[in-house]
């Protein structure tokens, strides 16, 4: 799931500029709180309070911004697990895009639902239409990686498609001290999945310490999912390496931070034995 902070960036930036673009009489009274609005979701989005977020973004629904509203209410109702609630309105929005990046961006977050609710086939069509929309994008790949890896069925499908996002990803972060921070964190994410995929494929101990060492220095820690996701993508990747104790400690740190959470409800799973 979630390139998610890359996908609401995005969608943010949409909804400005519709809001830009409409003349003063047909803007609603109160679209002077849009940028309070859309910081109000993130934030909550980031703190992990999810239920915050999907009822702030109510308020999208109430000013007119069906697209806004579809995407972020989807995405958070994801987040707390109720996935068959969120479906709906995450195919409503696929339907309401027509510019190419974000129309591949709400396909991808249609994909991540579909894939948590076991409908593995049906999500791989998603992130291949996204890519259709937007090729060589990293965030695509590294879904397409993780649902191989989840479903456990092909390590080095996993492995090329993990390989590729990171040099995607890698491309837009050349210069690592003009890199935005969206871009850091998902070469980060690329990279953590990278070393889940080689310790399952061929267990090279060394490139996955090194992977994700590298990750630690992108990631930063202002987001509660992402870093969520990157503990339980490393413990995944120890978990294949062997290394119990070191693995559930990320396994403990992914369900202590994102315990309302798709990162924090997997990771307590494995803890679980489930």
């Amino acid at each position: 799931m979630p390139a998610q902070s890359q996908m609401f960036d995005s969608l943010l930036k949409a909804v400005r500029q519709g809001f830009r673009e409409r003349k003063p009489q047909d803007q609603p009274r109160d679209s002077i709180s849009i940028q309070q609005l859309l910081d109000s979701v993130m934030d909550a989005y980031r703190r992990g309070d999810y239920e915050a977020a999907g009822k702030i973004a109510e308020g999208f629904r109430e000013i007119g911004e069906e697209s806004a509203y579809t995407f972020y209410r989807g995405s958070m109702l994801m987040h707390l697990g109720r996935f068959q609630e969120a479906e709906p309105l995450q195919r409503r929005n696929v339907l309401l895009q027509s510019q190419p990046q974000l129309s591949a961006l709400s396909y991808s977050m249609l994909g991540q639902n579909l894939q948590e609710q076991g409908q593995y086939e049906e999500a791989m069509d998603c992130f291949e239409a996204a890519l259709r929309r937007w090729p060589a994008k990293g965030s695509i790949h590294r879904h397409m990686a993780e649902l191989h890896l989840r479903r456990r069925d092909c390590p080095t499908e996993a492995l090329k498609w993990a390989n590729l996002a990171v040099d995607e990803e890698r491309s837009l972060n050349s210069d690592a001290a003009q890199a935005r921070p969206v871009d850091r964190a998902n070469l980060g994410l690329a990279l953590t999945t990278l070393a889940w995929a080689i310790a399952v494929a061929n267990r090279n101990s060394a490139k996955v310490e090194m992977l994700l060492a590298e990750a630690v220095t992108l990631l930063g820690t202002d987001s509660v999912p992402l870093a969520a996701q990157a503990h339980y993508h490393a413990g995944q990747a120890l978990a294949a390496l062997g290394e119990t104790g070191r693995s559930r400690q990320h396994f403990e740190e992914a369900a202590r931070l994102d315990g309302n959470g798709i990162w924090g409800r997997a990771a307590s799973s494995v803890l679980q034995g489930k």
